[in-house]
């Protein structure tokens, strides 16, 4: 019996203004060896699994790194999560549509 999809896969939700601007922010992570500068935004859901731009936050090079390669242990013992790094994203969407977006006009 082969399974298949009843529904077509959603479209991820692409923006691209978005990304420009959390590129721009400083790093939310923080963690050892921090730049603080941003230029990545990380997606806190995997872009593979079909996340929304709308789950990226701020980070820099070396703090994404960390992340992409972590294990949950050693995200606890730099004091974060993953249900931190998603409060992170909604508090960063909300900043842009509230600040970043009246900037771009």
């Amino acid at each position: 019996m082969t399974l298949c999809r009843t529904q077509p896969k959603p479209k991820r939700l692409e923006l691209p203004k978005y990304l420009d601007w959390l590129k721009k922010q400083p790093c939310s992570l923080m963690l050892p060896g921090c730049l603080w500068t941003s230029g990545d935004a990380h997606h806190t859901k995997s872009k593979g699994s079909g996340a929304h731009d709308n789950y990226g936050i701020p980070c820099c090079r070396v703090c994404h790194t960390l992340v992409q390669n972590a294990t949950e242990g050693q995200m606890t013992t730099w004091g974060t999560s993953k249900a931190e790094m998603y409060r992170m994203a909604i508090e960063s969407f909300a900043k842009y549509l509230l600040i970043g977006k009246g900037a771009e006009s």
